[in-house]
């Protein structure tokens, strides 16, 4: 694109960064909390290409695993967005694997969010990736000072 197109460096990266993803499908924004809140169509979109997405990749690590013990979410969207949850795995109740809708709508901190005849634990594990980062960071300097 930098050179079909004459985008410059910096035209790129906010077309990859800031108009792409689910701004781009939207044409609303990039915040799936956004999203959600719209009653346009094509947030709507958005919404289900990013589940669709997310469906597709923990398919392709079952197949690739030859099938798992669990599965866990976390991070921002896998952590406090129930509906996200819900939606990545409702295409899997042929394989044994269901999630709870009452445990997912009320899951906080570390807890299973599987329902009561799943195959396959489902859990939420909350993370903090810059916590994480400063900590290697720390132990980095200190290894090097």
């Amino acid at each position: 694109m930098l050179e079909r197109e004459n985008y410059t460096l910096e035209s790129l990266s906010k077309l990859l960064n800031r108009e792409s993803g689910l701004a781009g499908l939207s044409g609303i924004s990039s915040d799936y909390r956004t999203l959600k809140k719209s009653q346009n169509s094509d947030a709507y979109v958005a919404r289900d290409a990013y589940s669709y997405a997310l469906t597709k990749a923990i398919g392709s690590f079952i197949a690739v695993l030859g099938g798992v013990d669990a599965i866990t979410f976390g991070g921002g969207l896998g952590e406090h967005q129930p509906d996200v949850r819900e939606s990545a795995l409702s295409r899997f109740t042929g394989m044994g694997i269901s999630i709870s809708k009452e445990k997912n709508k009320h899951a906080k901190g570390v807890c299973a969010i599987h329902g009561a005849n799943s195959q396959t634990e489902i859990w939420l594990t909350p993370s903090d990736e810059c916590e994480v980062m400063f900590n290697q960071y720390k132990t980095y300097t200190k290894e090097n000072e």
